[in-house]
């Protein structure tokens, strides 16, 4: 930590007191950014998904870290109150992955149902 930072935080009056309760409680006020990272974001997500786009079928180490990182956000996302559905989530995802990787999941995933109709 760089000392001017240090310097602010030490000035705290919830510093000076000697509770973490008080002080965590400020350090999230003061970088309301710990509170998303706590609770998980869409926004978040939409990053993770921008930098990792177009990741194809090749490109396993990527792609498993890239999985890892969105379900960890995703599950944030999940906890009460809730800021998504799966559907979105899962949308968002295979978005992320190239068109090719997309074709292939959903030739494998999708249901094909073919209605009979008796005339």
């Amino acid at each position: 930590m760089n000392a001017d930072i240090h310097n602010q935080w030490t000035s705290f009056e919830e510093y000076e007191a000697g509770s973490w309760n008080w002080f965590l409680e400020r350090l999230k006020t003061e970088y309301p950014e710990l509170t998303t990272e706590e609770q998980g974001s869409m926004d978040h997500l939409r990053k993770l998904c921008r930098e990792n786009a177009g990741i194809n079928l090749l490109e396993e180490e990527q792609l498993m870290s890239f999985k890892r990182r969105f379900l960890y956000i995703a599950q944030k996302c999940f906890k009460l109150p809730a800021v998504t559905e799966n559907r979105e989530l899962v949308k968002l995802f295979v978005k992320t992955l190239n068109s090719a990787f997309q074709d292939v999941l959903n030739s494998r995933l999708s249901i094909q149902r073919t209605l009979k109709v008796d005339v």
